[in-house]
Parts: structure tokens; sequence; C-alpha cells
């Protein structure tokens, strides 16, 4: 039997049992059918979905409410962290032999480090360190040398992410989901595969690698006052 003979069966068979009304469409018709049945499991609805052909018009997936939904989801990768011993020399090895360009340095007041973002083309770098022994920082290197300590991660709907990620038991730091305009939180490396990995969705705008995106980050900085800018945008504006 075709998709379109299918099609036809189900639409009789809805209009013999009085699941439709005189205009109802075929996206109300692909709901109404689950709500009538509360036992339906939502591997079943989505099999449904997809087989009567919604899903292809654009029409998107239903959640386990019956409404169109989309997922959030992570759109990309926004920076990688790397916590090293030597500032100076990493960031030295990091511009005059890697080639990098310096964006901007700073430092966190309460969890005791400096750093600076580099930027490499339209990616980013930053470097963290701590004079501190008793940082978090510092005891990582001490445990790990120098190397990867978090991923920064874009997120297009950051506060449903992280939703959808405490339904499935994942733990997170949500310290910083209060700021209206800086949301981060933050996935331990349990879930990071060893590595810390730090969800951002800033509604200001994104810190990218462009100049307007390095002055959004100065300007985080400058206004909060865990943080302290110690050294402005250095990126030549385009």
């Amino acid at each position: 039997m075709s998709r379109s003979d299918s099609w036809r069966l189900i639409r009789r068979r809805s209009e013999r049992n009085s699941l439709r009304t005189p205009g109802t469409d075929r996206a109300r018709l692909g709901s109404a059918d689950f709500r009538s049945c509360p036992s339906a499991s939502r591997e079943m609805r989505a099999r449904f979905w997809t087989h009567s052909g919604l899903e292809s018009e654009g029409l998107g997936t239903p959640n386990s409410t019956g409404k169109d939904h989309k997922l959030a989801r992570i759109t990309g990768i926004n920076h990688i962290a790397f916590a090293v011993k030597d500032l100076p020399a990493a960031l030295d090895n990091a511009i005059n032999v890697l080639g990098g360009e310096m964006m901007m340095e700073f430092e966190s007041i309460e969890d005791r480090y400096q750093g600076a973002c580099v930027r490499f083309g339209v990616s980013i770098m930053s470097f963290i360190s701590s004079n501190d022994p008793d940082s978090f920082i510092s005891k990582f290197v001490e445990r790990h040398g120098n190397g990867i300590q978090h991923i920064g991660l874009e997120i297009d709907d950051i506060e449903e992410y992280v939703t959808e990620l405490e339904s499935k038991g994942v733990k997170l730091d949500k310290t910083e989901m209060e700021d209206d305009d800086y949301q981060e939180a933050l996935v331990g490396p349990k879930t990071g595969n060893g590595v810390v990995l730090q969800l951002t969705g800033w509604k200001a705008g994104p810190f990218d690698a462009t100049y307007d995106g390095c002055e959004r980050l100065c300007q985080k900085y400058s206004q909060n006052p865990k943080l302290n800018l110690l050294a402005g945008n250095q990126l030549r504006k385009e």
C-alpha cells in the first residue's frame, strides 16, 4: 500500500469515528489520534509523524503534548580553553609560533586565575593560569599538566537545553544562568568525556572571533564584579 493510500485510509477511518471536524488540517489529525489514546508511546508518535509525511512538509516533530517542537541543540564550538602552568610562555607560543592574534586579557577574581583569548581565523583559544596553588586551575595543571580544561559550546536555546539535560539526569552548575545577557551553564567531565563543557547562550550577541564579539566579551569582564578586564580589545576593527 502506498503512502497516499495509507493516508486516505486513515482519513476515512478518522472521519467515520468523528475524530475530525470540517476544516481540520493534516497536522491536527496527526496529533489528535494520539491525544485520544494516552497510552500511545512517544516512539509511536514519532513513527507516525515520519511515515505520514508531515515532518517532511516542515511541520516539525511533536513533543509529548502533541505540539510542534524543535529541540534545542549545540550549534557550534565557541572556544577551547587550555589550562597552563606558564601563561606568558603559552601566549608567546600561540602568537609568535602558531600565528594567532591576541584578543583580550582578563582575570577571575573569585576563582583566582588570569587568562587571555587568542584568535585563530574564525576560532578562539583561551589560555588560563593561576599563581595560587589552591586554585582549581593550579590543581588541574598539577594533576594533568598543560591541557584542555574546558570547551565552550554555543547553544541556540540554552534554557531549554539545560532543562533537557537535567531531565536525562545530567548535573549542571547553573550559577551564571541568572545573568540576563550572558547565560552560561557548566557540564562536568563525566558527561563531557573528561572535559568540562561550558554551555553558552548569550542574548546580547555572540562572543565570536570578530572585533564586535571581542567587544562584547570585554564588556562582560568590565561589568561583572567577579571578573576583571586586564587588557581590552586588541583586534583591528574591520
